[in-house]
């Protein structure tokens, strides 16, 4: 953990030293980690690997190495808690999108592949276990939970940059493509997760594409 300040031994007057404002003597600190955050790190990793409804709460404050209170004071409950694991989850997803079609303004095709090599990146380093948002929808199936709109908004979201993509192509019906491109994308999810493998997620690219192609401009 970083220090609280500058380290010294015991001090024989003022001239025993530099300063503690003195430049030759300052190392810099990385900031700290605040409570919140290592509450939600901790949560990703455990509810990622583990499950949602599997892991206890007092294994999360745990494995954030926190007070109990810092749970209360920044989220209330373990329900507030997921809510907040999701939604920081969505919004690194967005920034990850964002930048890898950055320049893709004129190849809509490279936007949807886009979106399906993310996926197989993340399959990669997240160990196979499938769509976290569609995991979490398995855990809290009551469709008037928080964690259900936060999954819907995410995958309105997701659908949107699919139609977006597919009017610019021309296509004649791009709401119910985007549909079946999405649909497509679930399952190469759920498929990398069984053979835990990015291969299935490779083969639903290759079907989104030609879904997105087949009609095009016609």
């Amino acid at each position: 953990m970083p220090s609280s300040g500058p380290s010294s031994g015991p001090s024989s007057g003022p001239s025993s030293g530099p300063s503690a404002d003195s430049p030759s003597r300052r190392s810099p600190a990385a900031p700290a980690t605040g409570p919140a955050e290592r509450l939600l790190d901790a949560a990703a990793r455990l509810f990622d690997r583990e499950g949602i409804r599997a892991v206890g709460i007092d294994r999360v404050i745990a494995t954030a190495g926190v007070a109990r209170a810092s749970l209360y004071t920044h989220f209330g409950s373990k329900d507030a808690l997921v809510i907040a694991y999701l939604e920081r989850a969505d919004r690194e997803d967005l920034q990850r999108l964002r930048r890898a079609v950055r320049g893709l303004g004129d190849d809509p095709l490279g936007r949807i592949r886009a979106a399906f090599d993310l996926a197989s990146s993340a399959a990669r380093r997240r160990g196979y276990r499938g769509c976290r948002y569609l995991n979490a929808a398995t855990e809290f199936p009551e469709p008037g939970s928080p964690v259900a709109a936060v999954v819907a908004e995410h995958r309105t979201r997701q659908r949107t940059a699919f139609r977006d993509a597919l009017v610019q192509l021309g296509h004649p019906d791009p709401d119910e493509t985007a549909a079946r491109i999405q649909l497509v994308y679930d399952g190469g999810l759920a498929g990398s997760k069984a053979e835990r493998s990015a291969e299935p997620i490779t083969r639903a690219a290759a079907l989104a594409e030609a879904l997105a192609a087949a009609t095009a401009g016609r």
